[in-house]
């Protein structure tokens, strides 16, 4: 589906819809001399190696020619904004899905099938370019198993949609939908969760959707709204239609334009693993509650006993009583033996659960490369300046949640929630 457009950016109007759109954009930073002679022919000004790529590269891509040491409204060059090493030949970097652009460097190309050096020949990098581009421009989709990394890949962002199903992957025709709107609202960020295995705060909450399938997947837009350096607002919304592509794009395209009558939450989303194993103590403990009971029962309508007869069943008492015991101590062992048996397993079912979304959306990639977060790492905030340009930016600035090792409660005692009214039905 090849050949990328090229165009030459200058523009405060070309600037936001390479950073802010969340569309994919290859930026490649030439000289200011350098530019005005391109602007006959823009792809004479590209490095070899991304001429020679522009044919295999996707259609979704465009590739911007810029003057990345000329200043921005807010006083600094695009180079000192996203933190670009000039001294790299060429200086390009990519940008998509919302996130801050990052550079392409000789390492990261060495994943894909190339040395380590930028751009030795432009033969051998020509095929590495292809395929990192390929792997960084696709729409992703994070699967969610704790509080933290719904901190982190949704209530960070300013706009997020989350897909709640009690199976994963999703089936046929929920997948095709999903993929589709996952590449036509870049700027929401997708998140899952598995309502089988995890317990998610909201979704008791969630209203019923007349002629849906029993498990049918379910949709949740969340806007993050920041009010002060560490505290924000979270407001939700509940897709109350089919999860069809049809409904599924008016529901994001105002989820996106913010015509969405969001409901504000009084406190941040938990999510939980969904224990199986409440049900089976419960009834342990009130088989033993019965059985102490009868016992006791027992031992209020027995008579005095007296001779060999009563000496037999009083050691046959003390028996019971220490078969008691051991039975107990072996309890003990079993339920420590059981609980680290059930860790094992949730994070066997974990990771089996990532491998089967990465597979459906081929998300798959290497750690390190453009776009991977950390669960702890800090967001780029674009608004801290606030000049005419950047402050369009729709990213949340949200320190409070970078921790990377903090408990989900601790993390949601730091983080002040500003907002007015109940969540009664989002």
């Amino acid at each position: 589906d090849g050949a990328a457009e090229v165009a030459i950016l200058s523009g405060s109007d070309e600037l936001k819809a390479v950073f802010f759109s969340g569309e994919p954009w290859l930026i490649h930073c030439i000289l200011r001399t350098e530019l005005a002679t391109a602007k006959e022919e823009p792809e004479r000004a590209l490095h070899a190696v991304v001429r020679a790529a522009l044919p295999a590269l996707s259609s979704e891509l465009r590739v911007g020619l810029l003057d990345c040491g000329k200043k921005l409204p807010s006083g600094k060059t695009t180079l000192q904004r996203f933190k670009l090493d000039s001294s790299l030949v060429p200086t390009i970097a990519l940008a998509a899905n919302g996130r801050p652009p990052r550079q392409v460097t000789g390492e990261m190309l060495g994943k894909h099938g190339s040395s380590a050096n930028l751009f030795p020949t432009p033969r051998q990098q020509t095929a590495a370019l292809v395929a990192l581009v390929a792997e960084q421009i696709k729409p992703k989709i994070v699967t969610l198993s704790k509080t933290a990394q719904l901190n982190t890949h949704c209530l960070r962002r300013r706009l997020c949609a989350i897909v709640l199903s009690e199976s994963t992957p999703l089936k046929s025709e929920p997948s095709r939908a999903l993929q589709r709107v996952l590449r036509e609202y870049r700027m929401v960020s997708f998140v899952m969760v598995n309502t089988a295995r995890y317990d998610f705060s909201l979704a008791r909450r969630l209203p019923d959707v007349e002629g849906a399938a029993p498990g049918a997947p379910r949709l949740l837009a969340v806007r993050s709204v920041s009010v002060d350096k560490d505290k924000m607002s979270i407001s939700a919304k509940a897709h109350r239609e089919l999860f069809t592509l049809e409904s599924l794009r008016q529901f994001l395209s105002s989820h996106v334009e913010e015509t969405l009558e969001m409901t504000p939450l009084r406190r941040a989303p938990q999510l939980a693993w969904r224990s199986s194993s409440k049900g089976t103590d419960g009834a342990s403990g009130g088989a033993s509650t019965s059985k102490a009971t009868e016992a006791k029962r027992s031992g209020g309508r027995s008579k005095p006993e007296h001779g060999m007869a009563a000496s037999q069943r009083g050691g046959a008492s003390r028996a019971k009583v220490a078969s008691g015991r051991r039975h107990a101590a072996s309890s003990t062992a079993s339920a420590s033996d059981a609980r680290d048996a059930e860790t094992r397993r949730r994070r066997q079912m974990a990771e089996e659960e990532e491998e089967y979304i990465r597979g459906m959306f081929d998300e798959a990639g290497d750690e390190g490369d453009l776009g991977d977060e950390e669960e702890g790492e800090s967001v780029l905030d674009f608004d801290e300046e606030e000049d005419e340009l950047l402050r369009a930016h729709d990213e949340v600035e949200f320190d409070a949640l970078d921790a990377e090792n903090e408990d989900d409660e601790d993390e949601h005692a730091r983080v002040g929630i500003s907002v007015d009214g109940l969540m009664e039905d989002v």
